[in-house]
């Protein structure tokens, strides 16, 4: 990528797009630790309150019983976060008496959500302020935000980052380590988050494997092999940590019933955007099920597709200066390399988007189809029974390629800037609705008492 990183105006972009995006779509009160009035309602309300509990009733070393006494539960089935509530339990003593994290793990989020979104794109763009457009999509999906009410769920970044060990690093030994991270903490997360790593995990796997079987390399093998046992190991240790193991059973009933829709991409059912005339979905599938992506990126992955369609061969790059020529030959090559792994991925994320389908097939809030399923297939599937959720990784490799596509066009700053624009239009009603939940943030009150004589 040549090195425009040297203007002022970009170096202002590029720090303060996360500042204006956290601004946006938050009210920046929730980040004092010692505010905790906001989050006592909804799933908020859960998570604080388990770690509440695991703070000041912790009867083991993931596990309290001041929720559901006499048994309890352990961080991970209160949701409350293991990666931060297990190392801030050690340091208890020093903390306010109210302490809340979900306001800065937001901004940590978000943070994170747009540095590896643009480690991403730097390696493609051919220019640093394609490189920041292409971040500022990524950080610019409804669906992120729309899960803003299950805090633990905002770590989209872990989804970027598999994305990440998957197409841009090239050394098994980066591979390794990287994965090994990666699938760690999402096991200290979110279940649902590490089921989505562990998919494009796999994808990578079988890639280096069939890249063996090619070379007959057996050190490479027992590598691979000692490689994936190690972030296994690590996987189960951090779940084991988390409380995984013990408590309640993460089974449930639901699958089919917080699915993604067919209409799900293009539609915001019911929510602010330029198409929230569509017929609105399910109330239950409308939320685990919104995959909405926002007018911008539906005409990225539209021009994308139209582009590609047009020619087998990509628009050719404006011929490059002399002394920039070695970058945007490196950048021809790796967005080469990007669509030749880019197949190795298809296969899980056609499944993925099945299992975000599920088996009942509905369209804008109607049941096309719904395939009964034997009690015992219900029973596992029950595991992902908010399945509608394992749409994400589909959704941002789909916006990571659409801008593969569109940074080879000669007009690219053209169609980067109206794609950019366009989202940023469609969401700005959209970031005033979800700024509202956390509008109560200004209010430091814990709780209203009631002001009739009766109570």
């Amino acid at each position: 990528m040549p090195d425009t990183t040297q203007s002022t105006h970009y170096r202002l972009a590029l720090f303060g797009a996360p500042v204006l995006l956290f601004l946006a779509f938050f009210n920046p009160a929730i980040v004092d630790p010692t505010n905790i009035g906001w989050v006592m309602h909804g799933d908020w309300a859960q998570h604080f309150l388990g770690w509440h509990a695991y703070r000041n009733g912790a009867d083991g070393f993931n596990h309290q019983d001041l929720l559901a006494h006499p048994t309890g539960l352990s961080v991970l089935y209160t949701d409350s976060n293991p990666l931060l509530s297990l190392p801030l339990k050690l340091i208890s003593p020093l903390l306010p008496a109210n302490f809340q994290f979900i306001g800065l793990w937001f901004l940590l989020c978000l943070c994170l959500q747009y540095v590896l979104a643009l480690r991403l794109m730097e390696r493609y763009a051919p220019t640093a302020w394609s490189a920041l457009g292409g971040a500022l999509l990524l950080c610019l999906l409804p669906t992120l935000y729309n899960r803003i009410g299950h805090d633990t769920l905002f770590a989209h970044w872990l989804i970027l980052w598999s994305l990440y060990i998957f197409f841009a690093v090239e050394t098994p030994r980066g591979k390794a380590i990287g994965w090994a991270a990666n699938l760690t903490l999402a096991s200290l997360i979110h279940p649902y988050l590490l089921i989505m790593c562990l998919f494009i995990w796999a994808a990578d796997q079988w890639q280096a494997l069939q890249t063996i079987r090619r070379t007959r390399d057996p050190k490479a093998l027992i590598m691979l092999a000692g490689a994936a046992g190690i972030s296994a190991t690590l996987c189960l240790i951090a779940l084991w940590a988390g409380g995984a193991f013990s408590g309640t059973s993460p089974a449930g009933d639901g699958f089919g019933i917080y699915s993604m829709g067919l209409d799900g991409p293009f539609n915001p059912s019911g929510l602010p955007s330029f198409l929230s005339f569509l017929p609105k979905q399910e109330p239950r599938q409308a939320f685990e099920g919104f995959q909405y992506l926002g007018a911008g990126v539906l005409v990225l992955i539209g021009a994308a597709w139209w582009l590609t369609r047009r020619s087998r061969k990509l628009s050719p790059q404006p011929q490059p200066q002399p002394e920039a020529a070695s970058d945007e030959r490196d950048t021809r090559e790796a967005t080469t390399q990007a669509f030749e792994r880019a197949r190795g991925l298809k296969w899980v994320l056609i499944l993925l988007t099945v299992l975000a389908i599920s088996t009942k097939i509905q369209i804008f809030g109607k049941t096309l189809i719904d395939i009964p399923l034997p009690e015992a297939a219900l029973s596992v599937a029950g595991v992902i029974r908010a399945s509608g959720r394992l749409f994400w990784p589909v959704a941002y490799t789909l916006v990571f390629l659409s801008l593969l596509v569109i940074y080879r066009t000669p007009r690219r700053n053209l169609w980067l800037g109206a794609i950019v624009g366009l989202q940023l239009m469609d969401l700005g009603a959209f970031s005033s609705h979800v700024k509202s939940l956390t509008a109560r943030a200004s209010d430091r009150a814990v709780v209203k008492v009631a002001q009739s004589p009766q109570w």
